[in-house]
């Protein structure tokens, strides 16, 4: 149990320091303990309920999904997940967000 513990707080780390690379100051790790919309894995991204998971296979997408949508409230949510050995994360989200996000980066080019 602790070295689940320890990676997930390293996966976490790892989540707030690219985001801090993309413009994202504000990033940092939220409250683990409580499960609910002011307890995301990561806070200080406007708008968003971040969870984060880092795992040897990513198979369980939905599930962290399920778990991303319950707990956000208000907030958009999105689940980054990182597979031992890739290189970067990979984002999950529904396809209503992405397109919000596809048609707010259209409008701007």
């Amino acid at each position: 149990m602790v070295n689940s513990i320890r990676k997930g707080k390293r996966i976490e780390l790892e989540l707030v320091h690219r985001l801090h690379d993309l413009g994202f100051p504000e990033a940092r790790r939220g409250q683990q303990f409580k499960g609910t919309k002011d307890s995301p894995d990561v806070l200080g991204v406007p708008g968003a309920h971040l969870e984060s998971k880092g795992r040897k296979k990513i198979a369980n997408q939905m599930e962290w999904m399920e778990k991303a949508v319950a707990e956000c409230g208000e907030l958009t949510p999105f689940v980054f997940t990182k597979a031992n050995g890739w290189p970067d994360f990979l984002v999950v989200m529904t396809i209503q967000d992405w397109a919000k996000l596809w048609q707010t980066w259209l409008n701007e080019a």
